[in-house]
C-alpha cells in the first residue's frame, strides 16, 4: 500500500460558495470568484513546488484535514469537492470519480487561526 501526504497552505476555499456573475456579450454566466481562482492557482503551484511527481490512477482514500482561520460555517462536502478538483487540476489524481476516489474517510474541519491549511493524505485502497 502506498501513501502520499501533501499540505496546501492558505485558507481552504469552497468552489460552490465562491461564485460570481459576469456578463459576456448579451448573456450572464456564473464563474468561480477571483478568491477561489487565486486559491486554486496558489494550491496548484504549491503542489508543483513540492516536486511530487505523483499521478494516482488507482483506487484511493483521500483524507483532508481542513484548518480554517475562523469558525465561520462551511460545508465539509463543498471543501472536499473543491480540493478534489484541485488535485485533478494539478495532475495528482487522474480523476475524482468513484473508480479513483473510493472515499474521504477521516476528513474533517479544524480551527487554527495562525496557520490555515489543508493537510492531505492519499492512501491506496484494496480493490473491491
Amino acid at each position: 500500500m502506498s501513501c502520499l501526504t501533501l499540505t496546501i497552505y492558505g485558507e481552504p476555499r469552497s468552489k460552490k460558495n465562491s461564485m460570481q456573475i459576469v456578463k459576456i456579450g448579451n448573456s450572464h454566466r456564473l464563474i468561480q470568484s477571483k478568491n477561489y481562482r487565486d486559491y486554486e492557482a496558489y494550491a496548484t503551484w504549491q503542489i508543483a513546488e513540492a516536486d511530487a511527481a505523483y499521478h494516482v490512477d488507482y483506487r484511493v482514500n483521500v483524507k483532508y484535514i481542513f484548518y480554517r482561520s475562523t469558525k465561520r460555517r462551511v460545508d465539509l462536502s463543498n471543501l472536499i469537492a473543491a480540493a478534489d478538483d484541485i488535485l485533478v487540476h494539478a495532475g495528482v489524481l487522474e480523476d475524482d470519480n468513484w473508480k479513483i476516489v473510493g472515499g474521504h474517510d477521516g476528513s474533517r474541519i479544524r480551527f487554527d487561526p495562525a496557520a490555515p491549511r489543508t493537510e492531505i493524505t492519499i492512501t491506496e485502497m484494496e480493490d473491491v
